[in-house]
């Protein structure tokens, strides 16, 4: 076999979503435009798969002339047959250092605050992380409010601002999050696993119609996709058993961290 048969072999060989091992990563780069100041840009993609999780293609672009930059997180893996819903009970400061990861679509819930966080793009992040997102977008509500809300608006704005924030910064946080994703491919670290963790549940459910158009599933993919019970509960972690291996994945979401800065 020529030299060149066996490097197209070696290729085609190699996984589409190769895993975190840096020997293994392969970046495309491609010249873009910069939708700043309409020069060109330099957009790379990375297709990975994060251990234990789910596929992901990451980009990222960068323009040399204004210095605009941008990252961004998107899921390859198919819709699952089923939505999840995590709730985790915030008990404690190491709570908000659990991974989470939002797939496009996801939302989070803060009950105690009769409050809904619905999200449009991938994220890969912390609990705090993930909650801090949400009081930067908040803040800049706040902002626009100021010439568009009248003066009881912008303090009802600015008062759950603050709430919300020391809600999280308590040296006791005592609060329940929910992340609860249609595409059934978020993701809440149990750091105990594979042992129960009595501060977190998974639940399984079937979506509604209006979610599956949203996700573009027709009534015939629905019918397909899913049968037997339209929700399950699981308490120690994933239901799928994901989970089970997350003290491995906790190192994984580190590195995979760093891989967003390539």
């Amino acid at each position: 076999m020529s030299d060149l048969a066996e490097r197209a072999d070696a290729q085609a060989q190699q996984p589409l979503f190769p895993g975190l091992d840096p020997d293994e990563l392969q970046v495309t780069e491609m010249q873009s435009l910069c939708m700043n100041c309409h020069s060109q840009g330099v957009t790379k993609l990375l297709l990975t798969r994060i251990p234990y999780f789910k596929e992901v293609v990451v980009s990222s672009f960068d323009c040399p002339d204004c210095g605009h930059q941008s990252r961004s997180t998107d899921h390859a893996e198919r819709i699952q047959d089923y939505g999840v819903e995590f709730k985790l009970r915030v008990s404690k400061p190491s709570d908000l250092n659990r991974k989470l990861v939002r797939a496009p679509g996801s939302e989070i819930r803060l009950p105690e605050l009769d409050s809904v966080f619905p999200g449009s793009e991938a994220s890969v992040s912390t609990v705090e992380g993930a909650l801090t997102d949400v009081l930067d977008n908040l803040r800049s509500a706040l902002a626009s409010a100021a010439t568009s809300a009248g003066p009881d608006g912008v303090d009802r704005l600015a008062a759950f601002i603050n709430k919300m924030q020391g809600m999280i910064e308590a040296e006791n946080p005592s609060f329940t999050l929910v992340l609860r994703d249609p595409s059934g491919n978020s993701f809440l670290e149990n750091p105990s696993a594979p042992a129960a963790d009595p501060c977190l549940t998974v639940r399984r459910f079937q979506r509604t119609r209006e979610e599956d158009e949203a996700l573009g599933i027709t009534p015939a993919d629905a019918e397909a996709g899913t049968n037997g019970n339209a929700s399950s509960v699981v308490a120690n972690g994933d239901a799928d058993g994901a989970a089970a291996a997350t003290g491995s994945a906790s190192e994984e979401f580190d590195r995979y961290g760093e891989v967003l800065n390539f």
